[in-house]
């Protein structure tokens, strides 16, 4: 009888321990087997990685999948997506910056697959069309969804135009300045003992973003600068001018020369709001890290659109440039990650991106009073934007410019040099 008990106990704590076992061993497998998505941010140190965070903290909060993500510096991003391509792996998806020489470009390298019959067209009808349009191949094949609509214009110390003896109040939001008054500005401002414009180079980006956001203004329609683009012939009047204007202020000291060599994740912003620079060529999407700086409040600074660069119908326009997330070719969870992008492009999160990020959301006719915007988005929406820039070029355009502008201001190769290798940088072999 005893050994019968004994047996029967045995049993039952074989039973016990089975069902404990397969409780907590079912749940750990259920977790391991929880999908775990890498979310690439690619301008670490600068942008709008707060808002990111809060949106993906919504995604975990809500799937029964988890986005995990990781910050790489711009300065290595084409690197880092490049070796991704390679490897296939890395991320599952990340932003991009929308066109043909980055999304359209990096997809059909292999870097990322067409979103087309992940992301359902309800989702892409709310969303600024240009932007959809400039990431979208002659193939119709769509390779990234946007998120964001960027704008770049001019901001100015007021303390230091007056310290020059420049009067602000006769630069408004609606003041367009010549050339030739620009450079007037600048050059009282260094003799003022002031440095002019915010600059850093370290990466390029700068040589780049000077060109890309300042060349439109000899054109007159979004189309011819396609054009200009496709026809790879830069020995030519437009942009012999644009890369002397450059020059020029590089020549007379007008730039930060402080920041040449260092990235502008760190530096470039920092010292327009720090009070080391009186000018900043202005990102819109990174104004918030100006803000965070604490030394240059939203009442003394002017916002103005770039000087006049050239005689085109578009010199009146800001230049733009659209965000699109781009989902990875070699992704084990293409669902997954779509349905990560319909949170970040959804109502909801777009309006906080306008309203307690102060960045242009893609989402267009976002109803809120204008009075709650930060002033920067205020000025932005009296003016008329053209998303353009990088989504004009090609990407070894883009790469050729960024790699052969510098020797240029130096002086170590010529104009006519500097076009020969960004003709050269637009055949593929």
């Amino acid at each position: 009888m005893k050994r019968k008990l004994v047996l029967i106990s045995v049993f039952v704590i074989i039973v016990i321990f089975s069902f404990i076992f397969s409780l907590y061993g079912g749940k750990k497998s259920a977790e391991e087997a929880k999908p775990n998505l890498i979310f690439w941010q690619i301008e670490k140190g600068v942008g709008i990685a707060g808002w990111f965070s809060d949106v993906i903290a919504d995604i975990n909060a809500n799937e029964d999948f988890q986005v995990e993500m990781v910050e790489n510096p711009i300065g290595k991003m084409q690197d880092l997506v490049t070796a991704a391509a390679v490897s296939q792996s890395g991320f599952d998806f990340l932003y991009e910056w929308a066109g043909p020489s980055n999304a359209i470009f990096r997809g059909k390298a292999g870097a990322y697959q067409p979103v087309n019959d992940l992301i359902p067209q309800s989702l892409l009808k709310p969303l600024k069309q240009s932007i959809v349009v400039s990431t979208t191949d002659s193939d119709g094949k769509l390779w990234g969804v946007p998120f964001q609509a960027d704008s770049a214009y001019m901001c100015a110390n007021i303390k230091h135009l007056e310290r020059a003896g420049i009067d602000p109040k006769k630069i408004t939001q609606t003041t367009y300045l010549s050339w030739e008054e620009f450079i007037a500005m600048c050059e009282k401002v260094k003799n003022a003992g002031i440095i002019p414009i915010s600059f850093a180079n370290k990466e390029g980006y700068m040589a780049e973003l000077w060109m890309l956001d300042l060349l439109h203004q000899y054109f007159d329609n979004e189309r011819d600068i396609l054009n200009y683009f496709a026809t790879a012939n830069f020995n030519e009047p437009k942009m012999r001018d644009a890369m002397g204007k450059f020059k020029y202020l590089y020549a007379n000291e007008y730039f930060d020369r402080a920041g040449e060599t260092i990235d502008y994740a760190s530096h470039y912003f920092g010292s327009f709001s720090s009070g080391r620079t009186a000018f900043i060529w202005m990102i819109n999407n990174k104004w918030l890290t100006v803000i965070k700086e604490g030394e240059v409040g939203e009442d003394n600074v002017i916002y103005f659109p770039f000087p006049i660069f050239g005689n085109g119908k578009l010199n009146k326009k800001l230049p733009g440039l659209g965000y699109v997330f781009c989902i990875a070719q070699w992704t084990k969870y293409p669902k997954e990650c779509a349905k990560s992008i319909e949170y970040f492009v959804s109502e909801k999160w777009q309006t906080k991106l306008l309203t307690e990020y102060g960045a242009q959301p893609a989402y267009v006719n976002i109803n809120v009073d204008p009075k709650s915007l930060t002033p920067n988005m205020q000025f932005l929406s009296k003016h008329e934007l053209s998303i353009m820039g990088y989504e004009a070029t090609v990407g070894l355009q883009f790469d050729g410019l960024v790699r052969n502008a510098t020797p240029y201001l130096h002086g170590e190769i010529t104009y006519e040099e500097f076009a020969k290798r960004l003709k050269e940088s637009s055949t593929v072999e």
